[in-house]
């Protein structure tokens, strides 16, 4: 098993213990069995009943992020066709400046048709809502930043293995993901998600074609996916 496939395993391991991500938490102290049964009852009575989040698994080719020149295969310059044609999967939305893969969890910019910007989500992030009005969320990317940076990894992880940044920005609190720090690096920039138990964790990777900063992509609207 070479370095990457060992990588992207660990990280899909990372991405099943997510899609149950209270019993990952092992901070988390054990709730109050009457409590507990009390606010289930009111729950029950009166909270609409919510669409479970889906699912997902690894998919498509591997995309190792390389700062400056693209993902595996995909590199800066591309046409959108020629990124359908790598990933063996039409855009699930395709407008003349981006193509979006949401289970794929990456978005690729274009600027006069060539690819100039990827960013890459970690698994559950929020990707705005359907035509019903319902959550979607981002599946599992197929890719690390070599050799072993990995998406939700924690942050005092991330930083051992990139190093300091050049910039760190912080963020206030909310919007869809919740990103509290921008750490800018040449070439790519990295978002730290603050999660409900307050761990702070890598949630997305911003690649750019120049070594400048690489700028946050704008949240997906609410009729995203319409």
């Amino acid at each position: 098993m070479n370095r990457l496939t060992h990588s992207l395993a660990s990280a899909t391991a990372v991405a099943a213990c997510w899609s149950t991500l209270t019993a990952c938490d092992d901070d988390k102290p054990a709730p109050n069995p009457t409590s507990s049964a009390s606010a289930a009852a009111v729950a029950s009575a009166s909270a609409t009943p919510r669409k479970p989040r889906p699912s997902f698994v690894r998919a498509g080719p591997l995309l190792p992020l390389v700062p400056g020149k693209g993902a595996g295969p995909i590199l800066f310059g591309a046409s959108v066709e020629t990124i359908e044609r790598i990933m063996k999967l039409p855009c699930d939305e395709k407008t003349a400046t981006r193509c979006r893969y949401i289970p794929r969890a990456v978005e690729f910019f274009f600027q006069d048709g060539k690819l100039v910007k990827i960013h890459a989500h970690r698994v559950y992030r929020l990707a705005g809502k359907d035509k019903l009005g319902d959550p979607m969320y981002y599946g599992i990317f197929n890719g690390v930043v070599l050799p072993d940076v990995q998406l939700t990894m924690v942050r005092s992880e991330l930083i051992k293995q990139l190093g300091s940044a050049t910039k760190v920005e912080q963020k206030p609190a909310g919007g869809p993901h919740n990103t509290r720090e921008l750490h800018h690096y040449p070439g790519m920039t990295v978002e730290i998600d603050e999660l409900p138990n307050k761990k702070r964790v890598l949630g997305g990777i911003i690649l750019t074609t120049t070594t400048g900063e690489a700028k946050a992509t704008p949240s997906a609207s609410p009729s995203a996916g319409k």
